[in-house]
């Protein structure tokens, strides 16, 4: 099986699926913008806000829930994809070493265990695993509400302590976290906002982890020669009985 076609299928179409998915509500937030119909006879008011201000944060809200779908449909994607290559390209079995890296989170798990398989630290490969982690987090964050007045998604006080400037976070009070106590962010967290260009970032991200990983597949055979011999070791003295 071609495991990494079929995480470049999934990629594409994740790519896809935002675009379309969004293009409506961005129509709508630009017609509102520039005052095009239906949106060009604006009601009667005199409570000081821009007028269809309600249907363009809706149509803003819309593109931050598509945002987050995706995101746990590329953790999906990525999840899949490693589990595909532990059960049906390497055959391994998670040892003390990654079960201990488990509790922190699948990514770190099998970042030590293909770092073996692969014979790299991975800083040759340029893969962000940080941002790896942070397409799980997403996805386990975004599932949750945090308040009942609206769809905003925190990001948690735990989270920012290990990504400090989280590529899901809202630009606007990331850099006003800048240079400043994280007391205040520590309590009350960062707003969720998992845009084209962060989600597309992700994407290329695991794209990326998957390119290197088949590329580099030769760097396996010292290891699989190995656990080969482990086997025929192990079996040995049973056929000698």
């Amino acid at each position: 099986m071609d495991i990494r076609w079929f995480l470049k299928q999934r990629l594409d179409f994740i790519r896809n699926h935002y675009d379309c998915s969004t293009s409506t509500f961005l129509n709508i937030t630009r017609q509102i913008e520039g005052g095009e119909a239906p949106f060009d006879n604006p009601p009667y008011s005199e409570d000081g806000e821009p007028p269809f201000q309600i249907e363009w944060e809706d149509a803003n809200t819309s593109i931050d829930l598509i945002g987050i779908s995706c995101v746990s449909l590329l953790s999906d994607a990525l999840k899949l994809y490693l589990n595909s290559i532990k059960k049906l390209e390497f055959r391994f079995e998670f040892g003390e070493t990654e079960k201990m890296a488990l509790k922190k989170g699948y990514v770190g798990a099998f970042k030590v265990a293909l770092g073996e398989i692969l014979n790299t630290d991975w800083e040759e490969s340029g893969v962000d695993f940080d941002i790896l982690e942070q397409v799980v987090l997403a996805r386990n964050q975004g599932q949750h509400g945090n308040d009942i007045t609206g769809f905003r998604v925190k990001i948690d006080a735990k989270t920012i302590q290990q990504h400090p400037r989280p590529i899901f976070g809202r630009t606007e009070e990331i850099e006003a976290m800048d240079g400043e106590d994280l007391v205040f962010w520590n309590v009350h967290g960062i707003t969720m906002k998992i845009d084209r260009v962060s989600l597309f970032a992700a994407i290329d991200e695991i794209e990326k982890l998957g390119d290197w990983v088949e590329l580099n597949r030769d760097r396996a055979l010292p290891w699989v020669q190995n656990q080969r011999a482990l086997r025929q070791a192990r079996a040995k003295p049973e056929s000698n009985s």
